[in-house]
């Protein structure tokens, strides 16, 4: 999961979220929203009503406490007892971005929930791409892993999280990426659902390092075209040949995340209608994974667009109980996020 304060942590939303804050929030969404923010970025958060404010130790462990009827009778009840850190863009380069693994070690001391794990941003391709590995393990005794997102899409509705088309096939990354392997670390990729040929590329050049695929390697308009989602049918198919694709690679696993990401195109107005329409997907992600290769992420803010928290994860679980059944929800939640990001409780 991230830990989230654009108020007062550098992030790429932190002016629009301190003009949000001091804005009645009508008046922001109906006149500063669609003047001040690039269409792009409108498409991919919504609304600013979920970037803009925090999202922290106690969100999460309010939501444990939040006990609801998903409209279908069945209770939405669970506890998060402890997790994974997963870099949220934090606004620096080189050893600037050892900041936020500090920031999250100073939050997370005999926290609860119990911070097990820590994934932190570095881009390979930066010259000094090793010392800021070493710099991000001399400030988390918890460092597992490194995320670099390599999302890039063309048309201009969908916004690019990175400079180059094919990130992870580029030859300086490659030449980087060799010091996440030689550290064991776990490395987690994003992408959108057209360039999951370039996380299996990845996968096969470095077959003894986990690559942990973020958000599903995220189908754009893969449900629908709300709020300027481009509907791009031709992609979608990609995204079923290339998730397949990547379920055949033994060092790659699967996050059930980013599951309500506006992007995807979605619009749901209740729980049912939410979980009767990601539900095939993530079963069909499951079944091609298995038990032991997927697990849940939470993508707050991102994903509460869409949906709230415990419905978020009541439907990885409706998902996973039907393709797997019961036995596979303790995995799923649990074990093995500590086995592949190398923690334990």
């Amino acid at each position: 999961m991230h830990l989230w304060d654009p108020l007062t942590t550098p992030r790429e939303a932190s002016l629009g979220a301190r003009i949000y804050r001091r804005t009645p929030s009508l008046l922001f969404e109906a006149g500063v929203f669609p003047i001040a923010v690039p269409k792009r970025n409108r498409v991919f958060i919504r609304t600013p009503r979920y970037v803009g404010r925090r999202f922290d130790l106690a969100d999460y462990a309010a939501a444990s406490r939040d006990v609801r009827q998903d409209g279908r009778g069945s209770e939405i009840s669970f506890t998060v007892e402890s997790f994974v850190h997963i870099e949220a863009s934090w606004k620096a380069t080189g050893l600037g971005a050892v900041d936020e693994t500090q920031w999250v070690e100073s939050l997370c001391q005999d926290s609860s929930p119990t911070l097990l794990g820590l994934v932190a941003h570095v881009d390979p391709r930066w010259p000094t791409a090793a010392a800021v590995i070493d710099a991000h393990v001399a400030a988390s005794p918890r460092l597992v892993g490194i995320r670099c997102s390599a999302a890039y899409h063309t048309h201009r509705s969908v916004k690019d999280w990175t400079d180059l088309p094919h990130l992870y096939t580029s030859a300086t990354f490659l030449e980087g990426f060799a010091e996440i392997a030689a550290r064991a670390l776990t490395f987690d990729a994003w992408v959108y659902g057209h360039q999951l040929d370039d996380v299996a590329s990845l996968a096969r050049s470095y077959p003894d390092t986990t690559i942990v695929l973020n958000h599903h390697g995220t189908p754009v308009g893969l449900v629908g075209q709300s709020g300027g989602v481009p509907r791009l049918r031709d992609q979608t198919a990609r995204w079923y040949d290339g998730i397949a694709e990547l379920a055949d690679l033994p060092n790659v696993v699967v996050k059930h995340s980013g599951i309500a990401m506006p992007i995807l195109g979605g619009r749901f107005d209740d729980p049912t209608r939410f979980i009767e329409t990601m539900g095939p997907y993530i079963s069909h992600v499951t079944k091609l994974f298995g038990a032991d290769r997927i697990m849940f992420g939470s993508n707050a803010p991102i994903d509460f667009a869409g949906a709230d928290y415990p419905t978020l994860v009541h439907a990885v679980a409706a998902g996973v109980l039907d393709a797997l059944g019961e036995e596979a929800l303790q995995p799923t939640f649990c074990l093995n996020a500590q086995r592949i990001y190398h923690t334990s409780p």
